[in-house]
């Protein structure tokens, strides 16, 4: 195979990997042939590179194949299952579920409602990460709490950031100075080591005297 012909085979892959990755569930052959104005099935070099693909899927007998994503869940009960399953790992990244399940948002709202999820959102309230909820059936066993402090939970509204900024700024305050708890670091002033003088003891009073000791 010559290194033009191989080139033209790679750039023929990486257009395939797209379209499969931009198409929810499975293709086939004929429409990804059309897609890419090449017959994917008539060289058996190219045959044999897609099908190495670890990205790629592909069902012989039906003449389709499939983008191969993090995640194949289809249905907001296979969602469920998915998070059940690691729900000792921690959450999932909703980026990555919507990559392969474009309803995914749609199944979060639900399954939150119910009370069967957790969800963990961006700033602007866009579900970023969803654990499951196990704790659903042992809180009001364990923490039982009464309908009238249940009524009243509910009636809480969270004021959103401009105003809390508002507020801030009529106490004299900003979002920095609430935010930064950390002591200010007050700077000692060390001192140098002082220099001492050299000074030069002579025993003046014992010149001429011999100091030696004899023992009998």
């Amino acid at each position: 195979m010559s290194g033009s012909n191989k080139a033209r085979m790679q750039v023929l892959l990486t257009s395939m990997l797209s379209h499969l990755k931009a198409t929810e569930g499975q293709v086939k052959f004929s429409d990804v042939s059309a897609k890419l104005n090449t017959d994917i099935l008539s060289s058996a070099d190219f045959i044999k590179l897609w099908k190495d693909c670890a990205k790629i899927c592909y069902d012989e007998k039906a003449e389709t194949m499939w983008y191969k994503h993090d995640f194949a869940i289809r249905s907001k009960t296979e969602l469920l299952d998915l998070l059940k399953a690691n729900v000792q790992v921690g959450g999932l990244d909703v980026k990555a579920v919507k990559a392969g399940y474009s309803g995914v948002i749609d199944a979060i709202k639900e399954l939150e409602a119910e009370g069967q999820i957790l969800v963990l959102r961006t700033k602007d309230g866009t579900p970023k990460t969803v654990y499951f909820n196990s704790l659903q059936d042992a809180v009001p066993r364990k923490y039982p709490s009464s309908t009238e402090f249940k009524a009243y939970w509910d009636k809480v509204t969270v004021p959103n950031d401009d105003e809390v900024s508002r507020v801030l700024a009529q106490a004299g305050l900003s979002v920095t100075e609430m935010a930064s708890g950390k002591p200010t670091a007050t700077k000692t002033k060390t001192k140098g080591k002082s220099r001492g003088r050299k000074a030069k003891i002579t025993n003046t009073h014992l010149e001429g005297v011999d100091l030696s000791l004899t023992f009998k």
